[in-house]
């Protein structure tokens, strides 16, 4: 069986794959802002009361202000010199099952 991009692409699947990774990159920046934007209110020690240690939380405030570096260069806010990794602190909070580049 074969599956992906085979001799029965139309123009609508590519247009439709096109858009559809657009919008969910879009989404994806949205969701960073929002969650950097919780972040940088909440308290270290209301986050631990949820039950995070203080390294989860030092990993998760670095990994959403790389993500939000991110996001300001893709919206043309920023540039990045030299160029970064930024999945340094993200791909610590990926979570389990997510092979990245799939």
């Amino acid at each position: 069986m074969t599956v992906g991009l085979n001799a029965a692409l139309t123009k609508q699947t590519i247009d439709v794959t096109i858009g559809d990774a657009a919008q969910a990159l879009n989404i994806a920046f949205d969701n960073v802002e929002s969650a950097k934007i919780f972040l940088d209110t909440a308290q270290d020690a209301d986050l631990e009361a949820l039950g995070y240690s203080p390294e989860d939380v030092a990993t998760i405030r670095s990994a959403m202000a790389d993500l939000d570096e991110l996001r300001t260069v893709y919206h043309g806010q920023a540039d990045v010199t030299p160029a970064k990794d930024f999945t340094v602190f993200a791909r610590r909070v990926w979570g389990t099952g997510y092979i990245p580049g799939r």
